[in-house]
């Protein structure tokens, strides 16, 4: 695993252990995604993508998420992160 998928691994873990909240979750992962996805392996992209989206489609308020079947609420969110994460470490 690239040294870029363990970080986010990390910090996917810290989200689960609830060491970090939801919020700073998603700036964290976002944000670090976006500025080094290029040095992903294409198996670590397609996964760790999946997580990238489900944040985008978090979303805390539950009046919006009745107007869209796609957004997520937290444990949603968390679901897929945990999923995803499954996914990447039987990979490598």
């Amino acid at each position: 695993m690239t040294n870029e998928a363990q970080y986010l691994v990390r910090v996917c873990n810290d989200f689960l252990s609830e060491k970090i909240d939801t919020v700073q979750f998603v700036e964290r992962y976002q944000t670090y995604f976006e500025n080094f996805q290029e040095q992903l392996s294409r198996d670590e992209f397609e996964i760790l993508d999946s997580i990238y989206m489900a944040c985008e489609y978090y979303q805390s308020d539950a009046a919006i998420r009745e107007t869209d079947p796609h957004l997520l609420d937290e444990e949603e969110l968390r679901q897929a992160v945990v999923k995803k994460v499954q996914s990447l470490n039987a990979i490598s």
